[in-house]
């Protein structure tokens, strides 16, 4: 991938590290920024106001574009991106606040379609909410588009076309995903008193397979390798009783792993982490982000035995921020860590580390929410 970076790039050098991590096919690092607004010291989370970047860091030469569509398209992205995906030489952008999914080039950033999301008469949706999309996964040629009203909106990655939809039958409040594994569909939903909160579903019929009870108010939700499905959770319960004045606020945040070979819940417990960042998974360690939202720890555990009683991820002396997204590279082990420092800071970045040390940083904007590595 060869990208021409003008003068709005800025050279970022890679600082000394004490070892060097196995090669890596990795050319290049999208990473997706949600935006953000803040007037006087408030958060008004207005759609419109979350106008969403698109930076590109490019290895060969170490300089980072801030926002790389923008450069080469004429035209910002849109607003309040929430998710993003490659499939084959394409990228696809969940826009939430613009509602909308939009496809680029890869290797050039260009944009390529951007398709509105819908909600046709003929498709029930279980909530009110407008067709926001929210998550993105991918499943033979498809794209699979999580609406927050419920509904999953599929597109053709040949035509870049809306083809069919998913909903009606899986009544799931504010859900998060879909993700794909074992050649189903997981979607899990929110709501306080809602039991069967994940749905397991065919991609090609859209029919329900089975639900089941998990933890409540899903916040992120990833797959790994081996087919297995992890859920963090607000909640470490599956039952708020408000008219017995359970006493919510002691409550801590839950982890689910619902096992790949059986599609039952095989660990199922209270954790530290944050749901800010989806667990990644790379051999048989997995990471999720742990502490408190200013000041994030890297946990590890180990994914094929379910041991958590391993120690935490060390960034060598690198005080994390607000963490936001993570993503490994499976070949080198490399950790790729956005930090947005906190809630709508300009000052977001990405922080590479490998053997658990720091091996370089770069800008990447509001929010940052993606890291997708690109290849030749």
């Amino acid at each position: 991938m060869a990208l021409g970076l003008t003068s709005c790039a800025r050279k970022m050098e890679h600082p000394a590290t004490g070892g060097s991590p196995a090669a890596s096919n990795v050319n290049g690092i999208y990473v997706l920024a949600v935006g953000g607004t803040t007037i006087n010291g408030v958060n008004y989370e207005n759609d419109s106001d979350f106008k969403s970047t698109l930076a590109f860091y490019d290895l060969a030469t170490r300089t980072v574009t801030p926002d790389r569509f923008s450069q080469v398209n004429g035209f910002p992205l849109g607003f309040r991106a929430l998710d993003m995906g490659l499939y084959g030489s394409k990228l696809y952008i969940a826009l939430a606040g613009s509602q909308a999914v939009a496809v680029v080039d890869a290797a050039s950033a260009r944009l390529l379609a951007k398709t509105a999301t819908a909600l046709p008469d003929a498709v029930k949706a279980f909530t009110t909410y407008a067709p926001d999309p929210t998550h993105i996964c991918f499943f033979d040629g498809e794209v699979y588009i999580g609406l927050v009203n419920g509904v999953i909106e599929v597109m053709d990655t040949s035509s870049m076309k809306i083809v069919r939809y998913i909903g009606g039958d899986v009544p799931l409040l504010t859900p998060i995903g879909p993700v794909v594994a074992n050649g189903k569909l997981y979607l899990a939903g929110e709501g306080n008193s809602y039991p069967n909160n994940l749905a397991i579903i065919d991609p090609h019929t859209g029919s329900l397979i089975r639900s089941m009870s998990i933890y409540l108010n899903p916040e992120s939700i990833s797959t790994d390798n081996s087919g297995n499905v992890f859920v963090q959770t607000q909640f470490d319960t599956a039952r708020l009783v408000f008219d017995l004045n359970t006493d919510y606020q002691a409550l801590t945040p839950g982890l689910t792993i619902i096992s790949g070979a059986t599609d039952q819940v095989a660990y199922q417990s209270s954790s530290n982490s944050s749901g800010n960042a989806p667990v990644v998974v790379s051999g048989n360690t997995g990471y999720y982000i742990s502490g408190n939202y200013a000041s994030s720890t890297i946990a590890q555990f180990n994914s094929a035995t379910l041991s958590f009683n391993i120690p935490g991820y060390n960034t060598g002396g690198v005080q994390l921020g607000e963490v936001t997204a993570l993503t490994v590279d499976p070949i080198t082990g490399q950790l790729f860590v956005g930090d947005a420092k906190f809630t709508n800071s300009p000052n977001g970045t990405v922080d590479v580390f490998a053997d658990q040390q720091l091996q370089y940083s770069f800008p990447a904007g509001t929010n940052p929410i993606k890291i997708v590595l690109t290849k030749p």
